[in-house]
């Protein structure tokens, strides 16, 4: 029976210190949970994993001849197929890399193709209204000044819209082309 009392003793020993530590760190964080917080905060990202059987284009530095190489490739070197220039296999970091900005290439170019389209349909409606005064005179840009509409604030509006919508376009034209990677080996 001692034996049992003696454990019992240690169990609840550990269940009571436990219990303080719980309580402790509550109140304060210890060093250790510190210092891995610590760790989180200034680890960057891992770059996104490519997908097992992602192909990617890559580019030799001899001849500048595109060809494919996917990225579960399990040889040490790849060859040009075009002038047998050969080089180490591209690691997953790369692959992760190429991932990351051919998505953001995509983004940026549908953006891009958007606002292309949007500018060129206000400039249709813009062109519309200015050949129909009636449609313009239902809108509130356009106002009657004795026997001539007045045009200037539809002028504005349309040619204000058409400014912004042409540099958010050349924005997103520089943001395209600076996320185009391209792999030379």
């Amino acid at each position: 029976m001692a034996k049992k009392k003696g454990t019992q003793k240690l169990s609840s020993l550990k269940t009571s210190k436990s219990k303080a530590v719980s309580t402790r760190s509550s109140g304060r964080a210890s060093t250790k949970m510190k210092s891995q917080k610590a760790s989180k905060r200034t680890a960057p990202p891992p770059p996104p994993k490519a997908s097992a059987a992602a192909v990617f284009p890559i580019y030799c530095s001899e001849c500048l001849y595109e060809y494919e190489v996917s990225s579960s490739v399990d040889a040490d070197t790849i060859t040009c197929p075009l002038c047998g220039h050969s080089c180490k296999t591209p690691d997953d970091e790369f692959f992760g890399k190429y991932s990351l900005h051919m998505s953001s290439e995509k983004k940026h170019g549908n953006i891009g193709v958007f606002l292309a389209i949007l500018w060129v349909v206000l400039a249709a409606g813009w062109i519309a209204l200015l050949m129909h005064p009636g449609w313009a005179m239902k809108t509130s840009l356009a106002v009657m000044e004795g026997d001539k509409i007045n045009y200037q604030n539809l002028n504005y509006a349309f040619l204000g819209a058409l400014f912004l919508i042409t540099v958010f376009l050349a924005i997103e034209a520089n943001n395209h082309e600076k996320s185009i990677y391209r792999g030379f080996f």
